[in-house]
């Protein structure tokens, strides 16, 4: 009845004998949470709808508790909430694409009609968007991106996470650089004018907004 992160299930709540957590450790430190308690309240200011706050204010329940019982249920699925989801006709910019799982969901509920250009810094997670976008093809939907997005054009260094690739972040000093590009540049320069972006992309959202500022 409940969906909950399995990395938080496997390190936290059933985890096997002698495992050691490469990731997700803070995620119930409660010292961690404390410490960052006055940003989680102003994040909850920002968010736009009740659902959305109460959403927010299960998961901090949930990591504060560990009980699943704290865990809402979504009425909605994934990329869909009623006020911000993919329509027929829609031009998504989709930052964090990963293998092309979320670009699945927009076609799926654009019909026909819409485009999706999915933006992927990971060299390995980008070469399996692409080789979905051939195996399904979608090429006159997916316009596959290798490349970041951020406050600016340019170079950034990234840790690709090989064990856990969602975990794949910019890392300043990581020894790999990737192609980073800001979304004002990128569609002042393809004349696009999208109508929803999602980000999912592990921290670095703030910088991405601010290079998505019109």
């Amino acid at each position: 009845q409940r969906w909950i992160y399995s990395h938080d299930f496997t390190t936290h709540l059933a985890p096997p004998p002698g495992h050691t957590p490469d990731m997700g450790m803070d995620h119930f430190d409660i010292p961690t949470l404390r410490a960052a308690w006055d940003r989680l309240e102003w994040l909850d200011t920002l968010l736009a709808d009740k659902f959305s706050r109460e959403t927010l204010r299960a998961v901090l329940r949930y990591r504060l508790t560990r009980r699943v019982s704290c865990v809402r249920e979504a009425t909605y699925r994934e990329y869909q909430h009623p006020l911000v989801r993919a329509d027929a006709g829609d031009l998504v910019i989709d930052a964090g694409a990963f293998a092309g799982a979320p670009a699945a969901l927009f076609l799926a509920h654009m019909g026909n009609q819409g485009t999706v250009h999915a933006f992927e810094p990971a060299p390995d997670n980008a070469r399996r968007l692409r080789d979905r976008i051939e195996r399904h093809a979608w090429q006159r939907r997916v316009l596959a991106v290798e490349a970041g997005v951020g406050e600016s054009d340019g170079l950034l260094g990234f840790a690709e996470n090989h064990a856990s690739p969602v975990g794949s972040c910019v890392a300043l000093h990581a020894p790999v650089q990737v192609k980073i590009l800001s979304i004002d540049s990128y569609c002042r320069r393809l004349h696009l004018a999208p109508t929803l972006i999602k980000m999912d992309i592990e921290g670095f959202e703030p910088p991405a907004l601010r290079g998505a500022a019109h």
